[in-house]
Formats: structure tokens, sequence, C-alpha cells
């Protein structure tokens, strides 16, 4: 058979080289095992035994040592186009060109590593499997250097061999569970030889030869380590090569790992492995597995993929502890709310002893207020009615309108006849500055699209439970909403948010109260964030709050939206089942595991419907039969058809009779099995995509918690259902289909290509160019440092025939070697490209507005025109021309600036709709004159029934004390970088009040104290703390 896999250009593999030396030597070792084979055969042809023993033995090799290849089951085309590696590193200040070409990376392999995740396993000799998601996490968490870009090297390179035949994505349970036993194989044998004494003094004359080819491997492999390290192209710990030197040495070792050799071909050191791969091959035990795969792969094709996926995964092997760690911090259980923390004053250093003699302050949440204008509650009663006539009105005028009461006529029903729920989400997507001038996330100016898109998909998984999602509002213009860029000075400060397995309400959740919008009647979605350092997907509270949006929120990572990470079906849309999965922990559901490994109800979800488990699927000792039986589900019972796995999202209610396997089960005498595709479940990817699910007991457990819990949620959501607005409509057309490509990476221009450029806007477009398996071509792609555009013929390349890169964010499920295929070319000329236009560079974070110029003296204060309608406030901004109310104040209507709430810091208006601050807030503080003209009775309210000011709380001194309050920026003896908080709620025995700065509480202690902010530490913020004013 003609091997078509060969070398190309500079990808493809090592030919086979092996010298004369080389094969008589491996005549002479394997001379004794072709004489005793020879004799086994002469018996097998004389007793006749079928093919079976005949193709364990008799296929074992010839004289000189070649492994004989047996005659495939079906021709196959392996053509290897094998890409080298980029840097894969997106921690610190990457450009968005360069998160784009990484994420573009682990697409190519995202396929491979699912079933890398079984041989990973299979080779450590672990029962846990971890799925493909922590494989990457993993990898791109590694540390710089030479061991981890050869590692790397390596993966990417086995990923692409894995993938030569465009079937093997479709067949990926096939190609799974043919390598799992063949690495199983190779695994025991390895035990047998290094460290068991079998009974049996045949297996361990039967074992000997194999016990000799691995110690010779490893003296190899020692040698050849020996051998580049004196010719310096191993590069010890700390060891500095500058210059071209290191690059060109870097790029030989990546391409050594990659074409699965260290020092040389079949006939070098991965002689010995080469060897036991074809025993393998050759088992008897193994022949069915055998068959499958050379119906994908041609025998030697075979044999170096083989090798290449053994080179490469060892050292992930050897890291299976830190890959489980990895697995278990990626699924953490559901926050708890804590509303009312108490806690013990921090003293100072030297500031005497426990303060209050040990008396502890319960700090409760400073809430902001929530706004409604006037006229957004006129607008949306009149929508109750009419609401298909006002179709015209602004998404964003309808965005903030949070209603006291229902419109009239309607009443909610009880949760008890599980009433259709449409629930309606606010993302806030948190960007950051680049280096380059442009705004980061890539693919944030399309955030509204994806959105979209995540929330239908979204909804095909919570259509059985009656619960609909739709998007309100999608904040991802920082030039609108400044405080999305809060924590994105640069992309650093951006990662951090998530840093060190923490959340980002903890790291960065200084926003969340004042930006949340339509609290509590909308779920408001804060994304930041991404994977490394970040181990999360998403987290959300275990019943989030009604009270605060700070317990009352959820958080996703950036790939959960992103159509070219966790936002489509390469990923088996693992984007969706997080959204769903944090909202269904909203809504009051537990994991259906227990916390704490144990098998009872109460340690679980107490829910009977439910079979309570000791822990998330990946841990169990059945792990593997689970993701196998998973894969195969998705292969064979839904044909790989993302039509009839979304079907079965929409339709499936309670545990499908797939999900109910008799090896599945962690907790004896208890009934039932353990759940591979509950949503609330920790499982993997493909599980989801075979047996997703949610129970009839679990839906009724949400409608049941969130109507006691939150009832304005609950009520509107019955409404939103009966009376759909305008943005559920365009959430409920959304097409749920592949992924949209994300834009590609801005290319710029040569100069002398300008003139073209502007000609081709009179050209009609280029019709789209696809694969012979229908994936779509690349506009244009680059191999071998060369440019080239849809179908074409490469020079040195054209084995085949005309070929290109295929887009992969569609949803391509036969793509060569993960990124490439044969095609047809279509006529281009005289037409221009389609390309969607780069994304264009944002204007930089926009300036904070000028200070309002200091009002002048009180005698000529205006108080009716800086403090009413349309007044200046503190950070320059303007009050809303219209009246205002809080949903406090039921009926209560105010203009300008008033003080409803009470706040410690004087009167406040509503800004104009749309108007925020830079930490999100829709009002701000009057100017500082308006609270004496308030005093006066100089308000500017001008509303029949706008009750006055309460006079402004001060901090209350000790009687005859002379110690300074009320400091805040300039109070001392805080931890690094904090500061005393403007306006902070406590309670101190009986007595509860909202406080200004550093603070005295007569008869508990003489020292001062505050809640804190800002901190340099994160974990300081919101401790109470001693302090003193200057």
């Amino acid at each position: 058979m003609t091997r078509q896999g060969k070398k190309e250009g500079e990808v493809g593999i090592l030919s086979r080289e092996e010298s004369a030396g080389e094969r008589a030597e491996e005549t002479l070792r394997r001379g004794p095992s072709t004489i005793g084979l020879v004799c086994i055969c002469i018996i097998v042809l004389l007793c006749g035994l079928g093919g079976g023993f005949g193709i364990g033995w008799a296929a074992r090799g010839d004289n000189n040592g070649s492994p004989a290849a047996p005659a495939p089951v079906v021709m196959v085309d392996n053509i290897d186009r094998l890409q080298p590696l980029r840097p894969l590193s997106i921690l610190g200040e990457a450009s968005n060109d360069a998160v784009l070409a990484s994420e573009e990376q682990w697409r190519v392999m995202t396929p491979a590593l699912r079933v890398f995740a079984a041989l990973v396993s299979a080779m450590a000799n672990d029962t846990a499997v971890v799925e493909a998601s922590t494989l990457r996490a993993y990898l791109a968490s590694l540390p710089e250097g030479p061991s981890s870009s050869s590692l790397l090297s390596g993966v990417y390179g086995a990923a692409q061999r894995l993938l030569v035949n465009p079937e093997v994505q479709r067949r990926l349970y096939d190609v799974a569970s043919s390598l799992t036993p063949v690495f199983k194989w190779a695994r025991a044998a390895q035990d047998r030889y290094y460290g068991s004494s079998s009974s049996s003094s045949s297996r361990r004359r039967s074992d000997r030869r194999l016990r000799v080819l691995l110690e010779s491997e490893q003296a190899a492999v020692a040698a050849a380590a020996e051998a580049e390290a004196e010719s310096g192209l191993v590069l010890e710990a700390g060891l500095q090569v500058g210059g071209a030197m290191e690059e060109v040495m870097q790029q030989r070792r990546r391409r050594r790992l990659q074409q699965g050799s260290i020092t040389g071909g079949r006939g070098g050191v991965n002689a010995p492995l080469y060897n036991m791969i074809d025993d393998a091959l050759n088992s008897p035990a193994l022949v069915g597995a055998r068959a499958v795969l050379q119906e994908l792969y041609e025998w030697e094709s075979l044999q170096d993929m083989l090798v290449s996926v053994w080179l490469a995964l060892r050292g992930l092997a050897a890291s299976m502890p830190a890959l489980k760690a990895l697995a278990a911090a990626q699924h953490p259980d559901p926050l708890r709310v804590a509303l009312a923390v108490t806690q013990e004053v921090l003293v100072a250093a030297g500031a005497g002893g426990a303060w209050g003699n040990g008396t502890s302050i319960t700090l409760l949440p400073t809430l902001p207020p929530v706004v409604v204008l006037e006229d957004e509650i006129s607008g949306a009663a009149s929508a109750a009615a009419h609401h298909h006539h006002h179709r015209h009105r602004s998404l964003a005028a309808d965005a903030a309108a949070v209603l006291p009461t229902l419109p009239a006529g309607f009443s909610p029903r009880p949760p008890s006849d599980v009433p259709n729920l449409l629930v309606p989400l606010v993302f806030h997507i948190l960007l950051y500055q680049s280096g380059d001038g442009s705004l980061g996330p890539p693919g944030y100016n399309q955030a509204a699209a994806a959105v979209t898109r995540l929330v239908g998909v979204a909804n095909s998984l919570a259509a059985p439970s009656g619960i609909q999602l739709f998007v309100r509002e999608v904040r991802s213009d920082a030039a609108k909403y400044p405080y999305l860029l809060a924590y994105g000075a640069n992309r650093t400060t951006w990662l951090n948010c998530a840093a060190e397995s923490a959340f980002a309400y903890e790291q960065c959740g200084d926003i969340i109260r004042t930006a949340s919008s339509d609290f509590p009647r909308s779920i408001n979605v804060f994304v930041v964030s991404e994977g490394p350092p970040a181990k999360y997907y998403g987290y959300a509270f275990s019943g989030g709050s009604s009270e605060d949006p700070l317990y009352g929120h959820i958080g996703l990572t950036y790939p959960t939206i992103s159509t070219s990470q966790l936002n489509g079906q390469l990923s088996y849309e693992t984007g969706a089942v997080t959204l769903w999965h944090e909202v269904m922990h909203h809504l009051g559901l537990k994991h259906t595991f227990s916390a704490d490994g144990s098998c009872t109800e109460d340690a679980a979800d107490d829910l009977v419907e439910t079979p309570v488990s000791s822990g998330p699927v990946w841990g169990q000792p059945w792990a593997m039969a689970a993701y196998l039986a998973c894969m195969q589900a998705v292969q064979y019972d839904l044909a790989n058809d993302w039509g009839r796995i979304y079907a079965a999202w929409r339709t499936t209610l309670g545990i499908p009779a797939g999900d109910q396997r008799s090896f599945a089960k962690s907790c004896p005498g208890r009934p039932g099995q353990d759940e591979l595709g509950n949503y609330v479940t920790y499982s993997y990817d493909v599980c989801y995509a075979a047996f997703g699910h949610v129970t009839q007991q679990q839906v009724r457990s949400m409608h049941a918690f969130t109507a006691a819990s939150n009832p304005s949620m609950y009520a509107w959501a019955q409404y939103y259902a009966a009376n759909p607005p305008p943005e559920a409509k365009q959430t409920a057309a959304a097409i749920v289909t592949a992924s949209p490509p994300p834009p590609p990476p801005p290319s710029p221009s040569p100069p002398a290509a300008a003139v073209a450029e502007a000609l081709q806007q009179f050209l009609r477009p280029c019709p789209p160019q696809y694969t012979r398996t229908g994936c779509r071509c690349k506009d244009t792609w680059a191999v071998m440092g060369t440019t080239y555009s849809g179908c074409t013929t490469v020079p040195g390349m054209a084995q085949g025939g005309p070929w290109c890169a295929v887009v992969l964010e569609d949803g391509c499920a036969s793509a060569r070697n993960g990124w490439w295929d044969m095609c047809t070319p279509v006529q281009t000329l005289g037409c221009r490209a389609t390309s969607p236009p780069p994304s264009p560079p944002l204007d930089p974070s926009p300036p904070p507005p000028l200070a309002p110029s200091p009002p002048p003296p009180s005698a000529t204060f205006n108080a009716t025109a800086m403090c009413g309608q349309g007044a200046p406030t503190r950070q320059g901004f303007t009050c809303a021309t219209g009246r205002w109310t809080t949903t406090a104040t039921g009926t209560n209507r105010y203009s300008g600036c008033a003080n409803p709430d009470n706040n410690p810091q004087g009167l406040w208006c509503a800004l104009p709709r749309g108007v925020t601050t830079a930490s999100g807030a829709s009002w701000d503080l009057c100017l500082q004159a308006c609270n004496t003209a308030a005093a006066v009775g100089s308000s500017g309210s001008g509303s029949a029934g706008t009750p006055s000011p309460s006079p402004l709380p001060s901090p209350s001194p000790t009687s005859g004390s002379t110690v300074a309050t009320g400091c805040t920026t300039t109070a001392l003896s805080l931890p690094s970088g904090c500061k005393c908080a403007s306006s902070w709620k406590a309670s101190v025995g009986a007595s509860t009040g909202t406080h200004i700065g550093c603070t005295l509480f007569p008869g508990v202690d003489p020292r001062p104290v505050c809640a804190v902010e800002g901190c340099d530490a994160k974990r300081n913020n919101g401790k109470v703390v001693t302090c003193s004013c200057p």
C-alpha cells in the first residue's frame, strides 16, 4: 500500500529513517521472537485456527524488524498538513490579534482533546476522566518555558494527526472507545515490566522481550537528551539564550515534538515504542478496535499517530493529580447569600485591645435607590394594553423601568399552578483597554448578537420547565456606560477579576450594586475575565437575593458568551448550559449530588425525584464508562445532528431512559442511578448534549422558591409570558444554528493597495466557497508564511487537489487535521471579498465629566435653577427634566433634587434616560449648596405631595469629645489602599443606622470605626476597622 501521509513542504511527519546497522541490530534483537512466531504460524495453519489468533501474532513482522501492515478494511485518504504552533499564552497584555490567534488554535484542538481526555485517564491508570475543557485550561496555564513549549507543541501536533481523516470528528466515540483499550494495554504492559512480579512464568517469559524494549527506550531517551544538551538544543531552567538562535532552537524543538519523534523516525529512539504500539494493535483482544481504526487511518499513519499521541500525553498523564484538582476548582458550589455580615472590628496595630471589649458589628448592605422616570411608568402601563403600538420605542428606554405595581387587570397565578414564566436578563460586558488603543476582549462589539444566540440556546434547555429567558439589554458600549471600564485599565487588571480562584464579585464587585438595572425584576449578568487565570465559567448564589444585587446577580466569564469559544456547537453548547445551570441556582436549585460526599438527601438537593449521588460524575470510579456512553449516544442515537439534540432538549422532562445506566451508582442502597445529564449536576458537556434534562420536581421547586423569595420577578415573569415585550420577541426569533463567526483580526493593507481597495466597493460580492463536505472556506488564510484566498492550490502541497482552511465557528465537523479540507474553486474574477469588516478600535475610555464650577454665594444662589429639573449634579451630569420616583416611595413623585430615602450625603436626583455615572448609577448627588437651600424650604421639587427631605444625619461624637470624625478618603490607620465608605449601614447592639465615613459609637468605644472599600487587598473590602481623621 502506498503511504499518502507523507511530508509536504515544511509540514508533515518525518519519513522512516533506519540505517543498515539499526536494522541489523533490530533483526538480532527480534530473532528469537521471529522463529517462535513462524512455529506458531505453522501450528495455526495445521490446526485451522481462526483469523483472530493469526492477526494477533502472524503479523508481527519480517526478518528486518519492519512490522507487517495488514490490509486495511477500507482505503482511506490520510494527508497530513500540520500547522506549526504559535505561542498560546494570552496572559498579561496580549493584543486582540494574539487572543484571536490563540482561540483559533484551541478550536483546532478541541475535538481531539475530547479523545485525549479518555487516553490521559488510561495512561494514568486513573478512574477519573477530566474533560477536554480541563485539559485546555491546564495547558493554557502552564508557565512559559522550554518544557511547556515542548508539551504544547506535542499536543498540538498529535491533535492534528488524530484529525487527519475528515470522518474522525463525526466518529469521536469510535476513535475514543478504540484507542482507550490500546492505551490501557500499553499502560498495563508498563506496569508488568516495571513493578509487578507475575505468578505465571509463561507471562514473565512473554513479557521479557517488551521489557527489554522499554528499558532500551528509556536508555535511548536519556542518551538523546544528553546529546541534545551537549549540542545546546535543550534549554535548562533559567538558561537564557538570546537573539535569533533561541527562536531557531525553539522552532526545531517544537517541530520535532509535532513530528512525534525526539531524535528520529521508526528506527531511532522511538523504535521500541513503535513495536509496543504494534503489539497492542495486533493483540487478539483488540481485533475490533483495530478494525475500527483502520477504517479511518492508513496502517503506517495510524502507528505514527499513536506514537505521537503517546509521547504528547505522557506529561499530562503524569499530572493527573493536578488535573483532578483543577477539575474540582472549575466546578464550584453555589454561593451563599450574606446580606448581613456580623464581624469583629479590626484594630490597627498598636491601637489597643479589642474594640468595644469584643463587641461585634453587623454590617448591612447600603443599597442604591432604584430610580424610575415617570414617563417610563406611564409608557409601560400603556404598553400593557397596546404593547404592539409601542414597538418603535427604544429598548434602552424600557430597560430601566421598574414598575411599583402590575398593570391593571392582570393577576399572577400561584406557584402550585406552575405557570409559564418569561424572565428578563440584563448583561454587562466588562471591557479593557488594549495596548494598541483598541478595546477588548475581541468580539465585544458583537456581544448583543452573541448573547441573543446564547439565550436562545439556553431556552431550548429550559423549555420543558415552562421557564424562558429574554435579553432585556446588553451593555457593551463604554462610551455610554463608562463603568464597563472600571476594571479595564489593561488586560491584566481585567483578567485578575477572577484570579486566584476568586469570584468576580469579590475582586471587582464594587460596581454591581449601582450598575444593576431593573433589579429585582431582571437578573443582572456580569461578564468579565477568562481562563486562565479564571477557573470557572460562571457562578450564582444559591437562591439569588431580591434585596441586594451583590447577592442577586449571576457572574460569567467572557468565553461563556463568545461564539469563538463556548457559545457554539463545537463546545457542545457549554456556554448555554452554563447560563441555564446558574439561572437554576438563582431560582433556588441545589446540585443533585451531596456537598460532603455522603449519600443523604439533605446534603444534596432534598428532592426525591433526583437520585442522590456522592459527587460529580467526572470523579466517580465509573467515569470512563459514563464518558464513553455519552459520546456513543451523541454519535449513534442522535447521529451528531444538532437539530435532533435541540429538539430533545426542548421536549425532555424527567430522567430519559438513556440516562439510567446500571453502572452509574455512587450510593449503593439508595434508589435510582446517578444522573449523567441533569443540568444541575457536574458532568461532561457531551453528557448534557446526550441526556440533558430537568425533572418535574425541580421545576416545581424553582417556582415555589421564586414566588416566595422574589414575588416581583415571579409576577412580572408571568405577565411577560402572557404579553411578550419586543425584546422577548427578538430573543425568540433568534435562529439557533452554528455559532456566527467572530470578526477576523484587522489586517493593515499596504499603501500600494489603497486604490485597489477603494475600487472593491464597486464590485459584486464574491460567492462563499465551500469544501467537498460542506464546510465554509475562510476568505483568507495562511500556511508556511504565505497568505491565500478561498479555495486554491498551494504550491508544494497540491496532493489531493485544491484545498482551503475552514471556518470552524460555523460548526464544521469534517476538517482534516482539525483545520482544512479539500474543495472545488469558485470563479472569483471581478468580485470583492465578503469578509465582515474588522472591529474598529474605539476611542479610549471617555474622560470623566468636568467638575462643575463652585456655586455662587448663597445670597445669589438660585435654588430652582440649581436644584430643580435639569440642575447640575456633583459629577457634572444634569438632573432629568421630568418627574421621577423610586420603588421604595410608592406613589410619591419628585422633580429635580430630593432625598426620599434620607441619604446621609444629601439631596440627589434621577439622571436622564440612558445616562449613568462611572459606577453605573442612574442617579447622582446634587450640589452641596442644595442641602442648605432645602433646609430653608427652597428645594426645587415643584411636585404636589413631595415630602420635605429629612435633615442630614451627622457624625455624633461622644459628648465633650474633640475626636474628629466623618472623613472618608483622608482617613488614617487603614489597611493599604483602603478608604472609609462615604455611606455605610450597620447595627451595634439594638441600634441600627447609616453612617458617614469614620464614625464614633458613643458608649461602646472611644475609637472611631468605618467600613472600608477600595482596598489593595480585595479581601479587606467590607471590613469594619478602627480609623482616625486628620
